[in-house]
């Protein structure tokens, strides 16, 4: 007889004669030993798990980790995440037994991620098919879904997402006592994963503007081509035939250390001029 939890062992040694007490007694240490030295692994395991994701900025590949450390660490058989966009849970990554990742073709339990999402609080079920709670469910009802245990991702109040597992084959793949343990590694997930987003949306700020400046310069490059001049003189506005001869005399004694005395009419523009001889030629140092 194999005793896995102290309720069988407490049955077995009431109805036990005294001469098999001490092979129970055994039999139960031994188990729970065992138990214990699977703990500790598992525990080595998601610290080598949470280092990886924690060092990962970058998102797919995060999703990734995170999808195939859940696997890893339980007797999964399919994993998906699920991101909150504005109260909307999309799924991210989803992964099957075979090991192929894919996304929403894949079909899950929405009432049970919706209820987690709804309560922010784990959630596992040995036999969904067989579970009054979601007996109208469609999906658990198609699927014929079993083993189910869901998790909330959170950063303080706020709703990350869900991470869900599931083994339609096997009852009983999550224990209540793994609930502890799968919730550290979603709580870690949720940090790990704040940053990349972050760290997405900052790299895409700095493409953006690195773009924009490009752009920028070269539209600067395009105007000094056409106006046939040899400095930058994108501060003063002006294409006529007029001002493309003032900026050829800008051309003359920019590069020069001579005196240049500018004159006109208030509001020409004369302060422009200045500074753009200034900060083009060998003054400005």
């Amino acid at each position: 007889m194999v005793l896995t939890t102290w309720e069988e062992f407490e049955s077995a040694l009431s109805r036990a004669s005294k001469a098999e007490w001490n092979d129970l007694v055994s039999d139960y240490r031994a188990v729970c030993e065992e138990r214990e030295s699977l703990k500790v692994e598992r525990y080595a395991k998601l610290m080598e798990i949470t280092r990886s994701v924690a060092g990962e900025l970058d998102l797919r590949r995060l999703l990734i980790t995170i999808v195939d450390g859940l696997l890893d660490l339980t007797e999964a058989q399919r994993g998906f995440i699920m991101l909150n966009h504005d109260g909307e849970l999309r799924i991210e990554l989803a992964r099957d037994s075979s090991g192929t990742y894919g996304d929403a073709e894949l079909a899950f339990s929405k009432t049970i991620a919706e209820e987690v999402a709804r309560t922010k609080k784990p959630l596992l079920v040995a036999d969904a098919f067989g579970d009054e709670r979601f007996s109208a469910s469609g999906s658990v009802n198609s699927l014929q879904l079993r083993s189910v245990v869901c998790l909330p991702m959170t950063l303080g109040s706020d709703l990350v997402g869900t991470l869900y597992l599931d083994n339609p084959i096997a009852q009983g793949a999550f224990r209540e006592e793994d609930l502890e343990f799968l919730q550290s590694f979603a709580d870690q997930a949720a940090i790990a994963l704040d940053h990349a987003r972050l760290h997405g949306r900052m790299v895409s700020k700095i493409e953006a503007a690195a773009s924009e400046l490009a752009e920028f310069r070269r539209e600067v490059e395009s105007t000094r081509n056409e106006l046939g001049s040899t400095y930058d003189y994108s501060n003063i506005i002006g294409r006529s035939k007029a001002m493309r001869a003032v900026f050829k005399q800008l051309d003359r004694v920019t590069a020069s250390n001579i005196s240049v005395l500018i004159q006109g009419e208030s509001g020409t523009g004369k302060e422009l001029v200045a500074k753009a001889i200034h900060y083009n030629g060998p003054r400005k140092g």
